[in-house]
């Protein structure tokens, strides 16, 4: 237990400590309680948390915490702190369950992310780090403590579902033959040569090596690889698309990249 804190708006006598993978349950729930407040719905799936609990580019034992209820030792709250690929662009999310505490929590959550951001930026190489925190459109409060932190809006990103209850109709173009992915070294190197290139515009994009990128693809708890598709013309790999079971558990696939 990192020690008791002080709250201004939560009837709860709370503390903080370190998560671990036993927490993925209870993380998974509290990110639904979270998100059926904002948005009416769960979207977080458990082969995510399980993603947030084991990737390359944080540590639980100190990018992490949990804000805990001392006396029921129920999960309040959740910080992460993560970078893609090591990069200069860092990530801050922020978790509460607004059923069981309030906006103090999430906020003393946020400086304590704030804090080691700066101490990863310290630690790395490039003279400026840029930090990214993501806010559902409609948590205003969530919003207002993130603007009060010294955050402004930068972009707006969509969550897009289709439900296939047919067979889809797929035109690829003439002299492009699309494929299975074909996982031999050669082919890695060309996959990961395309992701890099497409995003390379994108915002916050950072550009990943290849022993990262694959080290992070070999990682991930369901990578779902029997449906990767690779777009092939004259001989040369153009395209990509690499599929994740992440949504596995809700009956549905993950197009991540």
């Amino acid at each position: 237990m990192l020690g008791p804190v002080n709250s201004t708006d939560t009837m709860v006598a709370w503390g903080l400590r370190r998560p671990t993978p036993a927490d993925a349950p209870a993380l998974l729930a509290l990110c639904h309680a979270d998100e059926r407040a904002a948005v009416g719905r769960t979207i977080t799936t458990r082969a995510e948390v399980d993603e947030l609990l084991a990737p390359a580019h944080t540590r639980l034992d100190a990018d992490q915490w949990v804000a805990v209820d001392t006396e029921r030792g129920l999960l309040l709250g959740w910080a992460i702190v993560w970078d893609h690929g090591g990069g200069d662009h860092q990530d801050v999310d922020v978790h509460r369950d607004p059923h069981r505490c309030g906006e103090d929590v999430r906020g003393a959550l946020l400086d304590l992310a704030l804090v080691r951001l700066a101490e990863r930026a310290r630690e790395s190489s490039y003279p400026v780090m840029h930090t990214s925190a993501g806010a559902f459109a409609d948590d205003l409060t969530y919003r207002a403590t993130l603007v009060s932190r010294g955050f402004e809006h930068a972009r707006t990103y969509h969550r897009m579902r289709m439900d296939l209850t047919r067979p889809l109709r797929v035109d690829v173009p003439t002299g492009v033959e699309v494929v299975p992915f074909d996982d031999t070294e050669r082919s890695r190197h060309a996959f990961h040569h395309v992701v890099d290139e497409s995003f390379v515009d994108h915002f916050g994009c950072t550009r990943i090596s290849y022993a990262d990128y694959w080290a992070d693809a070999d990682a991930e708890p369901a990578p779902d690889r029997q449906f990767w598709r690779v777009a092939i013309a004259d001989g040369s790999l153009i395209g990509v698309s690499k599929a994740s079971g992440r949504n596995a558990e809700l009956g549905g696939g993950y197009v991540a990249e």
